[in-house]
C-alpha cells in the first residue's frame, strides 16, 4: 500500500501546528513541531521512492543527498 503522500498530509499538518505554535510564542513546541513535520516529509520522500523508512530519516547524513539525487532535475513529485 502506497503510503507517501499519508506522510506528506501529516508533515503538512505538523508545520502548520509549529506556524500556530510560533504565533503563540510558544518556541518549544514550535521546535518540536518543526522537526516532526521535517521528519515526516523525509520518511514521505523514502516512501515516494520505495526506500526503507524507519526511525529518525533526517538525522541520517546523506538522506537528503540520496533522495535529491532520486528526484532527478523535476523535483520531487509529491510537490505537484
Amino acid at each position: 500500500m502506497e503510503r507517501s503522500f499519508d506522510w506528506f498530509k501529516q508533515a503538512l499538518r505538523d508545520l502548520e501546528h509549529a506556524k500556530r505554535s510560533l504565533e503563540a510564542e510558544d518556541y518549544e513546541w514550535a521546535c518540536f513541531a518543526s522537526h516532526q513535520s521535517a521528519e515526516k516529509a523525509v520518511k514521505a520522500l523514502h516512501y515516494h521512492f520505495k526506500q526503507e523508512a524507519w526511525g529518525h530519516s533526517i538525522s541520517r547524513g546523506s538522506t537528503l543527498r540520496t533522495l535529491y539525487g532520486k528526484s532527478g532535475k523535476g523535483g520531487n513529485r509529491l510537490c505537484r
